[in-house]
């Protein structure tokens, strides 16, 4: 009788551990993938003070270079929203679909009666106006040519709307993970 209290108690015990464990564990996955947001961000930024630089000096071989390293950047943002709405998609059509109970412990998102599945629709809605419009900035990023006349590059200033424009979309990226992965922590939080 004593064996079987004792083994109940170990696995008890190493089932909390786990549960625990796996909680910490995703929060780490979120602020790790929220740095790699950061450091992406930060290298883009310095990109575009190398093609701004490559421009201001009249230098179109700098610019062109730097200009490559923008847009191969921009590739791999635009990927990784693309990746981003297929993995919310899933979770959309999984959360609407699904045949399990609601699980009344989990608060509500922030919303004015809207359910958890609305609030799904809106953030694929949020993810792919956000997708579209950093296509849009990559192919008029990408068809605008340096053209130099004389000592000057011509068209520099629309250079430079696009990149910022693009930038600015990274940045409201990186913010809604952050609120993203702080209203996940909460939401932890407030189950354990």
């Amino acid at each position: 009788m004593k064996r079987l209290q004792i083994v109940l108690l170990v696995l008890i015990l190493t089932s909390t551990h786990l549960f625990a464990q796996r909680g910490s564990n995703s929060r780490n996955v979120e602020v790790a993938s929220n740095r790699v947001d950061q450091q992406e961000l930060r290298r883009f930024e310095q990109v575009l003070d190398q093609f701004s630089y490559a421009m201001m000096t009249n230098n179109i071989r700098a610019s062109r270079y730097a200009k490559h390293e923008i847009l191969l950047v921009m590739e791999r943002e635009i990927n990784q929203s693309k990746v981003k709405l297929r993995m919310l998609q899933h979770q959309n059509a999984v959360t609407t679909y699904s045949k399990r109970e609601p699980d009344w412990r989990i608060p509500r998102m922030e919303s004015r009666g809207r359910g958890l599945a609305q609030n799904q629709h809106i953030k694929v809605a949020e993810v792919v106006h956000r997708l579209e419009k950093q296509e849009r900035l990559y192919v008029r990023f990408n068809n605008l040519d340096l053209q130099r006349t004389g000592n000057r590059i011509i068209n520099e200033d629309d250079h430079r709307k696009l990149m910022y424009r693009f930038k600015e979309t990274m940045r409201e990226d990186l913010l809604e993970d952050v609120a993203q992965a702080n209203r996940n922590a909460t939401a932890n939080r407030r189950m354990n």
